[in-house]
């Protein structure tokens, strides 16, 4: 069985966004064509991405939300529920500094 999947170019990240500033910002990188978005559960704004994409009116299969995992030692099911249940991407990185 084969499987291939096409990752955008280019996506939108949601670290240190808050309240309307990501929500507006998820829902203008939308309407100009992203269609990569990267939240996790650390940047506390999960909630507002999922309600920005749900908004959006942009179809789920259009759609390639990602999460960025740091230093998990087990998956958190908490962690979907901000976004509607779904990742199709998980990127694992941890700052640099």
């Amino acid at each position: 069985m084969e499987f291939y999947m096409s990752i955008p170019a280019f996506g939108v990240g949601t670290f240190r966004l808050q309240g309307q500033v990501v929500i507006d910002s998820v829902r203008n990188a939308l309407d100009v064509g992203y269609r990569a978005i990267d939240t996790a559960q650390i940047y506390e704004n999960e909630a507002e991405v999922g309600q920005a994409i749900a908004e959006s009116g942009v179809a789920r299969e259009d759609l390639q939300p990602g999460q960025a995992a740091y230093r998990l030692r087990r998956p958190d099911p908490d962690s979907l529920a901000g976004t509607g249940q779904w990742r199709d991407r998980c990127g694992i990185h941890d700052r640099a500094g």
